[in-house]
This record gives structure tokens, C-alpha cells and sequence, in this order.
């Protein structure tokens, strides 16, 4: 989908906006994996340790007690991540005001109306010289 500035972001501080809360995602995403692969793991080696116990109940009391414990650990990584990704969206949403995808659908129609047309290419020319085609 085409979208077209709603307003000319001439030094592209809209555009450096959004590239860096899009980067900003994909790191916290990253890294959000890799705790939860971090929480698994010890998960499974404290399983195993308490393997030979299962069979009473210490063991499993132990092991109850254990589970919930991680379980609690990855809650505080999903609810870390989500409160991340809120202030992340705020400002994507921010960011997002000033691109109007229907004036570049309206763009469209117009050169398409006169013989010509409005390719993506054209979208892309229009962004980096700083033009506002809408």
C-alpha cells in the first residue's frame, strides 16, 4: 500500500521516527526471545534436577513451587515487553498522522485520469526529495 504525506516532512524526522521505533521493535522482540529461551532452559535443568524427588510429595510440592516461580519469571518478561511495545506504538501512531494513504490513492486516480502514472517508485522519489505529491 502507497501512503502519501498528509504534510512534507522535509528533513525526514517523520521518517527517521518511524525507522527507529520499527528497529526499536525488532530488538526488543530479539531480546525479549532470548529471555524467554534463558526462563525455558532453566526450566528444564530444574526439572531435571529435581527428577529423582518426584516421586514424594516434597518433590512435588518442590516442584510446584518451582514451576510457579518460573512461570512468574516470564510473565515479568511477556508484561516488560508489552509495556515496551505501548510506549513503541504511541509513537508509531504519532509518527503515523502525518501519512495519508488516501491522497496517494487519490494521486493515483488523478494521473491515471490524464494517461500518466504514480508507480511506487514515484511514491519513493517523492519521499526522499522532500516533494509532497498529495
Amino acid at each position: 500500500m502507497l501512503l502519501a504525506r498528509r504534510d512534507v516532512d522535509v528533513d525526514g524526522s517523520r521518517d527517521d521516527t518511524v525507522a527507529a521505533a520499527v528497529d526499536h521493535i525488532a530488538a526488543r522482540a530479539a531480546a525479549a526471545r532470548t529471555d524467554l529461551n534463558r526462563v525455558s532452559a532453566e526450566t528444564d535443568e530444574g526439572i531435571q534436577a529435581l527428577a529423582p524427588s518426584l516421586e514424594t510429595c516434597a518433590g512435588k510440592t518442590q516442584l510446584a513451587t518451582y514451576l510457579q516461580q518460573q512461570l512468574g519469571e516470564a510473565r515479568e518478561v511477556l508484561a516488560s515487553a508489552k509495556t515496551e511495545d505501548g510506549l513503541v506504538g504511541n509513537t508509531l501512531r504519532a509518527a503515523a498522522a502525518g501519512y495519508h494513504p488516501e491522497a496517494a490513492f487519490e494521486e493515483a486516480e488523478r494521473r491515471r485520469a490524464h494517461g500518466q502514472t504514480y508507480t511506487k517508485a514515484d511514491y519513493l522519489g517523492s519521499l526522499s526529495s522532500g516533494r509532497d505529491d498529495t
